[in-house]
């Protein structure tokens, strides 16, 4: 099969060499191109991500993902301080800080921390306070306050998960068609794609490829691409803070055959060409038709004309009968029954009529027959044809 014409650019981004958008978040961009990439009538825009370079340097416990803080009796109390920490050091961190009135102790057997009150009064964890969400679940808290009673003690509601940052996104104000997401009722956004995090953990590179996700590309409608907006978000569409590190991304832009030309053009752009191809190919289709009868039809007067019953030979026609042999000078009707022996005897008697023969099975030569799908391939290539030919 012919692939259909397209053609492709491949956009190799650096981050240093763009303009940040966003204050102090070099992950929201402006990528300029010297000149328009512009789209070919009957063609679409696929764009997808060919490779990314991304190094881990945000933090778990930061400012920016609220996970910092956790308030008490509706008043600010722990407020750590910025940085990557695993379950150890917040242990020791979250135990040591005065103004919070809790120790904290990990049980690694089922990934839950308990939080214990060593104040002489009772207080209530505002687990469900703004300030206090992010981190009380990265504990494995529920986001609903809690009294704990002098002395008492709180577990944690499910399993501790210190990776905020569940995912990365790449978004870009291109309007895309094709992708939607349940974040707001499943609405389309403008994401080229994702990119896994994998087992990738901080200070290390998140090296990502084409094959790491199922082959997709982003549809774009728009007419031209020159200046567009990129940026790397979480799975809440925050922007994701990598400290100012730098990173690399390649975005491949292909123009696809489009062959929807009622969406894409009022009119065909050339209408009498494409209008006698499609009459053509429809003629052929109809002319198939009417062999693949007309062979079934001469299939069956040739098996009729083959088969001679061999029970009754009464059955025979006149012609036959004419052309009987004679024995003695007398002429043999082969539709008059056979004489029986006397004395009913088993011996059969030979007759001078040959045998009608056998039914020979003739193979019959059919041509191939023009499916549904082989003739829009052919519409597909002949259109694809009429625009190159019409474009040079």
């Amino acid at each position: 099969m012919v692939e259909p014409h397209h053609h492709s650019w491949i956009i190799h981004i650096r981050s240093k060499d763009c303009t940040q958008l966003t204050t102090d978040f070099n992950t929201h961009l402006q990528v300029d191109l010297a000149s328009a990439i512009e789209r070919i009538p009957g063609h679409r825009f696929h764009i997808t991500l060919s490779s990314a370079e991304i190094p881990f340097t945000w933090y778990n416990v930061s400012t920016h993902l609220l996970s910092r803080q956790i308030e008490v009796d509706s008043a600010a109390s722990l407020n750590l301080a910025e940085g990557n920490y695993n379950i150890y050091d917040l242990v020791t961190d979250i135990t040591a800080d005065a103004t919070f009135p809790y120790s904290m102790t990990y049980d690694i057997k089922t990934n839950k921390v308990t939080l214990t009150n060593t104040d002489a009064s009772g207080h209530t964890i505002n687990f469900s306070s703004d300030n206090s969400r992010e981190l009380s679940k990265m504990l494995g808290f529920d986001r609903v306050d809690q009294v704990v009673a002098s002395g008492a003690s709180i577990s944690s509601d499910g399993a501790v998960n210190l990776r905020p940052v569940h995912s990365m996104f790449l978004y870009s104000n291109l309007a895309a068609s094709n992708v939607l997401t349940t974040t707001y009722g499943g609405n389309i956004e403008n994401i080229m794609d994702k990119i896994p995090l994998g087992d990738v953990g901080p200070l290390q590179v998140i090296a990502y490829d084409y094959y790491e996700t199922a082959p997709f590309s982003t549809i774009i409608t728009t007419d031209a691409i020159q200046s567009f907006e990129v940026s790397l978000r979480d799975q809440n569409g925050k922007l994701i803070q990598l400290n100012d590190a730098r990173y690399e991304l390649s975005l491949l832009i292909e123009q696809r055959l489009s062959y929807e030309f009622e969406m894409d053009h009022p009119a065909h752009p050339y209408p009498e060409i494409a209008t006698s191809g499609r009459r053509s190919l429809r003629q052929a289709d109809e002319e198939a038709e009417e062999d693949k009868a007309e062979d079934k039809d001469k299939e069956e007067a040739e098996d009729k004309e083959r088969e001679v019953p061999v029970g009754d030979r009464r059955s025979l026609p006149d012609e036959l009968a004419a052309r009987a042999p004679t024995i003695g000078g007398l002429s043999i009707d082969p539709r008059s029954p056979r004489p029986q022996p006397l004395g009913g005897s088993a011996i059969p008697i030979l007759s001078s009529t040959p045998a009608a023969p056998m039914p020979i099975s003739v193979p019959t030569v059919k041509r191939p027959r023009i499916d549904e799908e082989q003739l829009q391939r052919q519409e597909m290539e002949l259109d694809q044809a009429i625009m190159l030919a019409h474009s040079l």
